[in-house]
């Protein structure tokens, strides 16, 4: 397991972007090792974790709980939440990150906790993706009208977005019973 020691010795040099890389590439070989509570010590320190590119980073949180299935309780779950909300805390302006957290407690089963940290968001700093985070928190927690509304005000900040629209469509069909309207919103997207 070199990449304990390569990752350790990158960070300190502050070549944080490639200790990530390295710390998150053995984890993934690995994942019976708890790389992730090293980098979760290692984000202790938030100006560290302010260094960071949120993008990048949410990339790699999203290729590890791609690879792990949800599950109750999991200790990979929660080292990989507090690493992420150590560096949205540390980056709150970070749109990215605060919407990788909500989707990411909703994938868990955390659906409250995911509606109430998109609220917190949305209240913030309301923006395209604070809103879209709502509309999949409220629609999580059974209030489709609320993720309507919320996915619709999402659309205010990207008029010409297809998979908002397809998810109105979704939401409009599955959820409302609304065929024809879903019928419609489809046709919007496809018009794009």
């Amino acid at each position: 397991h070199d990449a304990l020691p390569i990752s350790w010795l990158a960070w300190t040099l502050g070549r944080r972007e490639e200790a990530l890389q390295a710390l998150s590439g053995a984890q993934l070989e690995a994942p019976e090792v708890d790389y992730l509570g090293w980098l979760s010590e290692w984000l202790e320190d938030e100006a560290s974790a302010a260094q960071l590119d949120g993008d990048a980073f949410v990339a790699r949180v999203w290729t590890l709980a791609e690879r792990w299935p949800p599950e109750e309780g999991s200790p990979r779950f929660a080292r990989l939440l507090e690493a992420l909300e150590r560096v949205a805390d540390a980056q709150p302006e970070h749109p990215g990150l605060s919407f990788a957290r909500c989707a990411l407690l909703r994938r868990h089963g955390l659906r409250e906790e995911a509606l109430e940290l998109a609220l917190a968001q949305d209240r913030r700093a309301p923006c395209f993706e604070a809103c879209v985070a709502l509309a999949a928190a409220h629609r999580a927690v059974g209030e489709p009208n609320l993720a309507l509304h919320a996915y619709r005000r999402a659309l205010i900040y990207r008029p010409d977005d297809v998979p908002v629209r397809r998810d109105i469509g979704d939401l409009l069909a599955e959820d409302l019973g609304e065929i024809d309207a879903a019928i419609a919103t489809y046709e919007e997207a496809l018009e794009l």
